[in-house]
């Protein structure tokens, strides 16, 4: 057995970098068992093993090198249970933050899987919906660059981690009788009160809206809610209110305009 090992055999026998352990030493984390003082070489022991196995184990842990540093200062049983157990609340906040965050994304997977295996784009059909919350700022927007701006306003009103890429939760709210396709309310479904800032939150009231799942470009948008207002009119039924148009399949997944895919939904009743 070697009483020292240089930097270079040292690394290979713990399986880390010679420079990992050159960093360590200058930044005062872990220094050499000695150094010649003439060439400036490391040489180390392993007797160092067990400190460094520590600073790795604490730095998967999470742990900044900070944090290490005060663990290894004048290290003792309660110090040491303490630090510990701070890192292990940390990990069990980010434990269930990534549980939120994989939920999330099982929806939105399993939302593009059905959205991908649709094919009946001209169905209309009559669906009742209970009262849903949804956020919005009351303000009209009429381009493109006006709704990423408002969208964004809306999304940091939001007390959620994770994005929307994907979500069905974005969309466009239009006055019944609108003309222009870029005129309109942007909204954020949400599934709680406690999700967002309440002076945003308002309600979708219970009823029954007809729906149709449209795909193509949002200038076309008229063309599909004269489609659906003609459907009504054969079947007894008006629209009473603003039109909901949700984004279930935008740019943050695809570049073409003709993969884009949206649902809209208008309140209906009885025509009398």
């Amino acid at each position: 057995m070697k009483e020292k090992m240089t930097i270079g055999e040292y690394a290979k026998l713990r399986k880390v970098t010679a420079e990992t352990l050159r960093h360590y030493d200058r930044i005062g984390l872990f220094h050499p068992f000695e150094t010649d003082p003439n060439s400036g070489y490391r040489y180390y022991s392993i007797i160092q093993d067990e400190k460094l196995g520590t600073i790795r184990e604490l730095q998967h842990l999470g742990m900044s090198i900070d944090e290490i540093k005060a663990y290894f200062n004048n290290r003792n049983l309660d110090q040491s249970f303490e630090l510990l157990q701070q890192v292990q609340i940390q990990l069990q906040d980010r434990i269930k933050t990534l549980q939120r965050m994989e939920k999330t994304l099982t929806e939105r997977m399993n939302h593009l899987a059905q959205i991908m295996q649709h094919t009946d784009f001209e169905t209309i059909t009559i669906k009742e919906f209970p009262e849903r919350l949804f956020i919005h700022a009351g303000k009209h927007i009429d381009n493109a660059q006006a709704f990423h701006y408002a969208s964004l306003k809306l999304e940091h009103a939001l007390h959620e981690s994770t994005p929307l890429l994907a979500s069905n939760r974005l969309g466009i709210m239009l006055d019944y009788k609108e003309t222009n396709p870029e005129r309109g309310i942007p909204f954020i479904l949400i599934r709680k009160k406690n999700t967002a800032d309440p002076a945003y939150i308002h309600k979708i009231p219970t009823g029954k809206f007809a729906c149709k799942i449209f795909k193509g470009s949002f200038f076309e948008i008229l063309n599909e809610i004269k489609k659906i207002n003609d459907w009504l009119y054969q079947h007894g039924m008006e629209g009473t209110g603003p039109i909901l148009q949700i984004i279930l399949l935008d740019i943050s997944v695809t570049d073409r305009i003709e993969n884009e895919v949206m649902e809209i939904q208008v309140p209906v009743k009885t025509r009398t």
